[in-house]
């Protein structure tokens, strides 16, 4: 594990997350209607069910695990709670949108491999 610098760490504390924007951020923990996400930023970001998808039963478990790699777009900076909202399901529209212009398909969540 490399140590970062003084300027390094000053830089990681100053970074800002604007919403509508797209981050890759790493699964940290997985629960049945939420996953939390390490997007790089002061706080934890927050996929709940709602915004992963449209299907209401889906156990967020069964669809990713940590140490898995999302890409998602940032839906909300502060809820209140100090959390970033983050949404999957209206990226992967977006991408949708594009990749039936380039004939291609989805928007795959990324599974860490060992």
């Amino acid at each position: 594990m490399s140590e970062l610098t003084f300027e390094q760490m000053l830089e990681e504390s100053l970074k800002t997350i604007h919403t509508g924007e797209v981050v890759e951020g790493t699964v940290i923990d997985v629960k049945p209607e939420e996953i939390i996400l390490n997007i790089g930023y002061k706080s934890d970001g927050v996929l709940t069910r709602n915004e992963y998808t449209n299907e209401p039963n889906v156990d967020l478990t069964t669809v990713a695990k940590p140490g898995d790699t999302m890409e998602v777009k940032v839906l909300k900076v502060n809820d209140g709670e100090g959390q970033v909202i983050l949404t999957y399901k209206r990226l992967a529209a977006e991408k949708g949108n594009e990749s039936k212009k380039m004939g291609k398909i989805g928007l795959p969540l990324r599974k860490n491999v060992l």
